[in-house]
């Protein structure tokens, strides 16, 4: 059984939310079937030459698209440079799928077309991978970046194309109870399962004797690990404006892992020295993040806003570090709330208050229950209930 997985970005160095989801999911599946994925990441050229699509990020402008439209703007682009899509069109031909499991619903108006120019069967089963309900939270994104009028043209689009895919959809995994009940809802004839968000156990490995280094200039430092993604860059500044003004950088200082932190700086409005203790760091490889956090203080969950769940929640737990953050980021694992070692807030001042308070333990001991946020426990059962829905035994 051959099974085509689709994604907006590269799983082949996963670095953040959406690709440790889609890459772990993909191992899972490998034990039992045959894999193939269908990435697309955008870069400074186009390269089809394999099933790991780039896309040249310089086409942006004569096509309308900017940072906040790449996902559901890879299908705009392929509309426009039908030699890519041609290319594209002939790999998937040559695999010949048996099942499409699609991550996220961006990628439906491609899947649309390859069976509209009959390069998949009409038979091809659809697996839709949930990662959030996305209309919401892209709702508030684009409501918050652009006019009115356009802000509604982009937030139908994505809402078509997640009920389309939901409503076409053979089976669906979703993160949370919540994002399956509006699965069901939708489609009450298919199959949803909840599969949620997890992580793997942070390790200390050859780049710990650089963050020991690293904080051995601070008496406490914290760790936020989060991707160019507008709830990730809202939180961390709503916890930096609710911090004092007065922050000893000797005393504390927080460091940004990912993305985000470069989000942050182009925000308008924003000057980084205000904040002595801020230390961005930008995108930085798995070794280092686990090692930072291993020798870190503790780990900040700042995130008021946006769907599903959150894999650094699942991360942070499963670390034994100390947690200070959001109620909202415990969204999926509210029954870990009252583990040892974590310390939430309703609002930006109350984190910032635990942030400044808290003289946290090296570690931290957990329940049992913590340990089955590891991705292997997470995908237990995965591959039976695929084969189920797509009427094969395994």
């Amino acid at each position: 059984m051959k099974i085509l997985q689709m994604t907006t970005y590269d799983l082949e160095q996963p670095n953040h939310g959406g690709k440790l989801r889609s890459y772990h999911i993909r191992q899972k599946l490998r034990e039992s079937f045959d894999v193939e994925t269908l990435s697309f990441e955008w870069d400074n050229r186009n390269n089809y030459e394999t099933f790991q699509v780039t896309l040249d990020q310089g086409k942006w402008e004569e096509l309308d698209l900017n940072g906040l439209l790449i996902d559901w703007g890879i299908c705009t682009y392929l509309e426009y440079y039908n030699e890519l899509y041609t290319h594209v069109m002939a790999n998937v031909k040559s695999y010949d799928p048996d099942v499409i499991f699609l991550e996220q619903p961006f990628l439906w108006p491609l899947v649309k077309r390859l069976m509209v120019d009959k390069v998949v069967s009409p038979n091809t089963k659809i697996i839709y991978s949930s990662h959030n309900i996305e209309v919401g939270m892209k709702q508030k994104i684009y409501f918050d970046a652009f006019p009115t009028k356009v802000a509604q043209a982009y937030t139908d689009r994505v809402d078509t194309m997640e009920r389309e895919v939901i409503t076409s959809a053979h089976a669906a995994l979703a993160v949370s109870k919540n994002d399956s009940d509006y699965i069901s809802e939708l489609a009450p004839n298919i199959s949803v399962r909840v599969f949620p968000n997890g992580n793997s156990k942070p390790v200390n490995n050859e780049q710990t004797q650089k963050w020991q280094k690293i904080f051995s200039y601070s008496e406490c430092n914290w760790v936020f690990i989060g991707s160019w993604h507008p709830p990730n860059i809202n939180g961390l500044r709503s916890l930096l404006e609710a911090m004092p003004d007065d922050v000893d950088s000797t005393r504390l200082s927080l460091f940004v892992l990912g993305g985000a932190g470069d989000g942050l700086l182009s925000m308008k409005g924003f000057c980084q020295e205000k904040y002595p203790y801020l230390n961005i760091l930008g995108p930085v490889s798995g070794d280092d993040i686990d090692a930072a956090i291993m020798n870190s203080s503790g780990i900040v969950l700042p995130v008021w806003e946006g769907g599903g769940s959150n894999l650094k929640t699942a991360q942070a737990l499963l670390s034994g570090k100390c947690v200070v953050g959001s109620r909202f980021s415990f969204r999926g694992f509210e029954s870990y709330v009252k583990e040892e070692g974590v310390f939430l807030g309703e609002t930006a001042r109350q984190v910032s208050q635990q942030l400044i308070e808290k003289r946290p333990e090296q570690f931290y001991k957990r329940s049992n229950k913590v340990s089955g946020l590891d991705w292997e426990e997470i995908t237990k059962g995965m591959n039976s209930y695929i084969a189920k829905a797509i009427g094969i035994s395994i």
